[in-house]
């Protein structure tokens, strides 16, 4: 799932454009797009928290109405608003997203700068947040559905798209703005 969901058009295609915008109306290379995408959706399983299951991403909703409290953005927004820290968001959405984070960090977790939804424990990233020099105590897995089975990344420091593969995304993504 993690290796198709930066590639999924309805993704990609965002990531995209910003990317564009950003560069003025230039077409990425390859490599920018890959470092873009890092931030936002798993390419490496060995420092991809949701690949050790030690990531959540959660969404927040009012008890007595059932709507999703304001953050600023739906889950998976990608766009400004998407950092914790965005200085886009309104006050409200800010201090939500402060008061979700003091809960979180109560119960250990780590907020993830470049995702307001994001919260982990027990990954690589929370161990280079606390600096504590010590490894992640989860590690990069693959689940097989079919099968129920759990197993270890063979390969956790390769990368689970190629230049190549996005090389050929970003072409199909140009062809579908025609």
């Amino acid at each position: 799932m993690q290796k198709d969901i930066g590639m999924t058009p309805s993704v990609f295609d965002v990531i995209l454009r910003k990317v564009v915008w950003e560069l003025g109306g230039r077409t990425p290379e390859p490599v920018f797009l890959f470092r873009r995408l890092l931030t936002l959706v798993a390419q490496m399983p060995k420092t991809a928290p949701h690949m050790s299951g030690a990531a959540i991403d959660l969404s927040v909703l009012d008890r007595t109405s059932g709507v999703e409290v304001d953050r600023g953005g739906p889950y998976l927004e990608m766009s400004e608003l998407t950092p914790m820290d965005s200085p886009f968001v309104s006050p409200l959405a800010r201090r939500n997203r402060q008061e979700i984070t003091a809960i979180l960090r109560e119960g250990g977790f780590v907020e993830y700068p470049f995702e307001f939804w994001h919260y982990g424990s027990g990954e690589v990233f929370e161990e280079c947040v606390r600096r504590t020099g010590r490894p992640a105590r989860y590690g990069a897995v693959d689940f097989d559905a079919a099968t129920g089975r759990v197993t270890p990344i063979e390969e956790p420091e390769k990368p689970l798209n190629s230049l190549e593969e996005i090389q050929a995304e970003i072409q199909a993504a140009v062809d579908r703005r025609q």
